[in-house]
């Protein structure tokens, strides 16, 4: 006679309810059945394992790349390559500047020095400096005028307005027509300033109150020029139409060269940053010294630029060390593995 039955219980296992437990049979089917699917899941897990483990070579390849780049170029930057005219390749060639003054006044104040890989290490001396390098500006009388875009160019022309016609500025002709804007006059300037080398631009002095400006396109004596220089060949020729004839030019700075002594030898230039005197190192003048006695004396050191060096020296040893710690992150033995081998010393 029956007095029990025992069906076990019911749980999933691979997406399906099923009976288990110790049930009439009194085999644990549970743990039959879940043997059963971890079996049959064997080669599957066999694949997801090869997929992790391909995916963790991948990375550390990926890293060992990356890595092995770094330590590649801190090795370039430090070595001394071979050949000549490799001073940018070398950092022990780079070379830096310092500056001293015989009064109280900086020297910063007026000059500023850069010096290129390469350099010779000596010490110069600039004193004297009487000019600065400057661009000539001229400008034109008030134009009354409600905008810059009013027209300012007529047949027959009032004070303050251009003529129509033809000039010649610096061999480059130039034509204004009737209607023709402030703007339209400065941009005419303004499309052949590569060759004239001169450029202009329109100022707001107030309301109703404009005013052209003309500037040199380089400082220094060689890019002078002079509008009130009418009728004459030279920079301005305007014989023929007499476009100029009812303006007024006014100079606003007047054309200078930068002027001092270097190493005790007067020096001349059209510019103010200069490098054409010793190779790899630019001067910038700044400002005139005052006049002497005593006379100020500035004192350009150039020396080695010890803090790149030192800069490429630490890169190194830190990508150096950083290959180290990869290598030896990657052939660490795993505790697994410990443990074996601790089994086997024992035995």
């Amino acid at each position: 006679m029956v007095t029990q039955i025992q069906l076990g219980n019911f749980f999933t296992s691979g997406g399906k309810t099923v009976l288990g437990g110790v049930g009439g049979s009194g085999l644990d089917t549970q743990s039959l059945i879940e043997g059963l699917v971890e079996a049959r899941r064997l080669p599957a897990v066999r694949i997801e394992e090869k997929i992790t483990a391909g995916q963790a070579r991948n990375a550390a390849l990926v890293e060992y790349r990356t890595l092995l780049s770094t330590f590649r170029d801190a090795v370039n930057f430090m070595r001394n390559p071979p050949g000549v005219a490799n001073d940018v390749d070398n950092v022990f060639r780079y070379t830096t500047s310092s500056l001293s003054s015989s009064t109280a006044i900086a020297a910063s104040t007026y000059i500023s020095v850069a010096t290129s890989p390469g350099a010779a290490l000596q010490e110069y001396t600039i004193s004297d400096i009487t000019s600065v390098a400057r661009a000539k500006k001229q400008s034109t009388g008030l134009f009354t005028i409600a905008t810059a875009d009013t027209a300012v160019v007529s047949s027959s022309p009032d004070p303050n307005e251009f003529g129509a016609g033809t000039f010649v500025l610096n061999d480059q002709a130039i034509t204004f027509n009737v209607g023709d804007s402030l703007n339209a006059v400065a941009a005419k300037f303004n499309a052949v300033k590569a060759t004239t080398g001169i450029a202009a631009s329109v100022i707001k002095i107030g309301d109703n109150s404009f005013q052209l400006s003309f500037s040199a396109t380089a400082t220094g004596e060689d890019a002078d020029f002079d509008f009130n220089n009418l009728d004459v060949p030279g920079t301005l020729d305007d014989a023929a139409d007499g476009v100029f004839d009812e303006i007024t030019i006014t100079t606003q700075q007047a054309a200078s060269n930068a002027e001092f002594d270097f190493n005790g030898t007067a020096v001349v230039r059209q510019t103010n940053a200069i490098s054409d005197i010793v190779t790899g190192v630019t001067f910038t003048i700044l400002q005139t010294t005052p006049v002497g006695p005593p006379s100020t004396e500035l004192t350009i050191s150039v020396e080695p630029d010890t803090d790149i060096a030192q800069s490429g020296i630490i890169n190194f040893i830190n990508a150096y060390n950083d290959l180290k710690v990869f290598a030896a992150r990657q052939t660490e033995i795993g505790s697994d593995v410990i443990a074996i081998r601790d089994y086997v010393q024992a035995v």
